[in-house]
């Protein structure tokens, strides 16, 4: 497996998700069976394509969309709540993304393993000889330990910064990809579309719409995937468990300095 045939079929599962969801908010009972048959064959094939074997949550929530449409057919209630939908849609796309991603961090190709392990020996030992000299000569230096000290307050500031970045921009792309999709949704050019197929640019604005949906799809995906572990989280973990050592580290230095 390559990585444009892990992008295909992501593509491919984003367009049936959308399609599915497009679906949903029409309250289009007669699609909806046959949209969604056609996702969890999607959605099988990736999981045994990619072996994602930890994909519990991505079947509980398979599972719920069955659920709900069984329980919307059952009834033939065409004014269901679209929330419980929405949710278990934007979930199952975020579930899946986190797998795919844990899956792949690591290749796991036997063929290309060796040059792997070896690139990394390599790429560890010379980590490992910039450290040694690092260490040298900071203790060489009377203030050592004071420069390693700001370095790491620096390092600090800058994955805050960082952090507060990606939330701040991840939020501009979710709130714009929800205007544009609510103007696509509201706008009075929604009858045209519908109706009077022959006017100029008709064909170009139905793609433009359906990219704008897909789009938005997208990005709410992306931006539930960056505030969970699978990146924000890990980054401030990681920010915190830097600040406790290097003040841990401080306050040992200065107990040590009033000492002498």
């Amino acid at each position: 497996m390559t990585d444009d045939d892990i992008l295909i079929d992501l593509e491919t599962f984003n367009e049936a998700m959308v399609h599915f969801k497009e679906a949903v908010d029409g309250r289009d009972l007669e699609r909806m069976p046959t949209i969604l048959n056609q996702l969890l064959t999607i959605l099988k094939h990736i999981i045994e394509a990619y072996q994602l074997i930890d994909s519990i949550d991505v079947l509980e929530y398979a599972a719920k969309l069955i659920h709900l449409l069984q329980d919307v057919h059952s009834s033939e209630n065409t004014n269901y709540n679209l929330e419980p939908f929405s949710h278990a849609i934007d979930q199952l796309a975020l579930c899946l993304t986190a797998r795919i991603t844990n899956r792949f961090v690591v290749p796991s190709s036997s063929t290309n393993s060796d040059t792997i392990d070896s690139t990394n020996k390599s790429d560890n030992i010379s980590s490992g000889r910039e450290l040694d000299v690092l260490l040298e000569i900071l203790m060489k230096r009377t203030d050592g330990v004071d420069v390693a000290h700001e370095h790491a307050k620096y390092l600090s500031k800058y994955m805050f910064s960082l952090i507060h970045y990606v939330q701040e921009r991840s939020i501009e792309e979710l709130e714009h990809a929800e205007r544009t999709s609510k103007l696509a949704n509201n706008c009075s050019l929604s009858s045209f579309l519908t109706t009077y197929r022959f006017l100029p640019g008709i064909d170009l604005m139905l793609k433009t719409l359906k990219k704008d949906a897909t789009h938005h799809s997208k990005i709410q995906s992306t931006w539930m995937l960056l505030q969970t572990h699978e990146f924000v989280g890990k980054l401030d973990s990681w920010r915190t468990y830097h600040d406790n050592v290097r003040k841990t580290v401080k306050i040992q230095w200065d107990k040590c300095l009033k000492k002498f």
